[in-house]
Parts: C-alpha cells; sequence; structure tokens
C-alpha cells in the first residue's frame, strides 16, 4: 500500500506499481490499484478580502500547485502507458462549475462541506468498477 506521494509523487499510483512490479517482484496479474485524486477545479477568482487567499496567489504558491497538478496528470499518464495492463480505478473528476472554484487555501467550510459531498458522489460513480476490480460483486 502507498498513500500520498508529497511533491514528488502527488499521485503514487505509478511508483506504487512500479515498487511492487520491480521490488517486490509481484506479478502484473496480482496487482489491483485504486487511485483517488482530489479533483480538478477552476481556479478562484482573487479576492483582497481573505489574507490566505493573497498568499495563495504570490507567484511562487501558484507556480507550486500549478507544478503538484501537472505532476499528478504526468504521473497517470505514464501509470497508463506503462502499466496499462494493471488493473487500475482512478477517481479524480473533473468539476468545471464557478461556484466550485478552489485551491489549496480555500477557507470557505460551506464549500469545503460542498466539496466534500462531491468527493462521495464521485465514489458512487466508480463504485461498481471497485467492486469489479475488488472482487466483490454485489
Amino acid at each position: 500500500m502507498l498513500a500520498d506521494g508529497g511533491y514528488c509523487a502527488n499521485n503514487p499510483a505509478l511508483y506504487a506499481i512500479a515498487d511492487a512490479v520491480s521490488a517486490l517482484k509481484v506479478s502484473r496479474t496480482s496487482i489491483h490499484v485504486v487511485s483517488i485524486g482530489v479533483g480538478e477545479y477552476p481556479d478562484p477568482k482573487r479576492s483582497m478580502f481573505s489574507v490566505m487567499r493573497w498568499v495563495g496567489y504570490l507567484f511562487t504558491v501558484r507556480l507550486l500547485q500549478k507544478v503538484m497538478e501537472i505532476n499528478t496528470q504526468s504521473m497517470e499518464q505514464l501509470r497508463d502507458v506503462l502499466f496499462s495492463d494493471i488493473q487500475t480505478v482512478r477517481i479524480n473528476e473533473r468539476y468545471t462549475e464557478p461556484e466550485l472554484a478552489t485551491d489549496m487555501f480555500e477557507d470557505d467550510l460551506e464549500k469545503l462541506g460542498t466539496l466534500w459531498s462531491k468527493g462521495r458522489q464521485s465514489f458512487e460513480r466508480y463504485e461498481e468498477q471497485l467492486r469489479g476490480l475488488l472482487g466483490r460483486g454485489r
């Protein structure tokens, strides 16, 4: 099991599979991956009313956030190219509604509650795939 790879592997599925196959010599047919992302959201509008929001828009912080997003996406693309035969379910919804615009500095508890609900709904959309992957049919 591998969880949150942090900065260098924000989506650690690729590293987990590589370790299982190369270091641990696990058969590819025995590997099942559930990869859960945080979702993709529109960028929030700048607001002078929140100090954290203002700090979040400093160039270096925006750059870090973009690097982490790109890292997550590139790790998923590499996983798909190098290990397309490994059974994987990736849950990482894309939300385009302007009212869901957020970033790593979100502090609006109502919005965070809405995003949490969206995550639960996302799981529901993938429940059948997850049951199939884990060998637990209804």
